[in-house]
């Protein structure tokens, strides 16, 4: 028999197997045939052929054309064809929503991770963009030493949105009361707990920003960008059990 290989390409593209679109272009071409006549014009064995008439009057492009004796036909092309291209949509709409769930899940998987530094510039840069991002609230626990003025313009025009910022000073002594005090008028509470080591920013309690200082010179840091909700909620509860523990300044 011979085949036309563009015809079947395309059947193929609508989810048909080569057999199944081989069968179909068979009976399409000829008219009624018994399912003996299909297996020898197409080299099919009998069972396989019965399979295949099987599949293609469920996929509603055949159908039993007379019982006596057996003759299979097509159905209506335009019709036929309509409801395949349709199934054949909704099994990609489908494949579709699995891939998007993964994504999802890729996604999930993104947001967990850590993201660790030693630039000290970066961590200023990135907590500032954070800030600029705030929508509701910004948790501060800080040594206290004076920080950059981007850092600052970006507090008070946070305020000026209805953002909400506490700010925890381990530090608070003669070196940096007054630049405390400003950070006060700038509408920022400032409440002190002696402490010292380590800089949490915690934004809307869903990302959070942790550095930690060499003692030895608070200039050398270790940043932990943390983009999880879950530990950004952990550690926004841990920030409100040391400001119910803190003064006020």
């Amino acid at each position: 028999m011979y085949l036309d290989m563009n015809k079947i390409d395309y059947l193929k593209k609508l989810g048909l197997t080569k057999q199944q679109a081989t069968v179909y272009l068979l009976l399409l071409k000829e008219g009624p045939l018994s399912p003996k006549t299909i297996g020898e014009k197409c080299v099919i064995l009998p069972n396989a052929v019965y399979r295949v008439l099987y599949k293609l009057d469920k996929y509603g492009l055949i159908e039993l054309g007379s019982k006596t004796p057996v003759r299979y036909i097509v159905t209506s092309m335009d019709f036929a064809i309509s409801k395949l291209v349709e199934k054949r949509k909704k099994k990609l709409e489908a494949s579709q929503k699995y891939l998007l769930q993964i994504k999802n899940h890729s996604d999930l998987k993104k947001e967990t991770d850590l993201e660790l530094s030693t630039d000290i510039i970066k961590f200023f840069k990135e907590s500032e963009q954070l800030i600029n991002q705030s929508k509701k609230e910004v948790l501060i626990i800080s040594i206290g030493e004076p920080s950059t003025p981007e850092l600052i313009l970006a507090d008070k025009r946070a305020i000026e949105r209805g953002v909400d910022i506490k700010f925890i000073v381990h530090k608070n002594d003669s070196d940096n009361h007054q630049f405390l005090l400003n950070l006060e008028k700038n509408g920022l509470e400032i409440r002190h707990l002696k402490d010292w080591g380590y800089h949490l920013q915690i934004v809307d309690g869903e990302k959070c920003l942790l550095s930690v200082n060499n003692p030895d010179n608070t200039n050398e840091r270790a940043n932990i960008k943390i983009q999880s909700k879950y530990l950004s909620r952990a550690f926004r509860d841990y920030f409100y059990l040391i400001w119910e523990k803190s003064r006020p300044i």
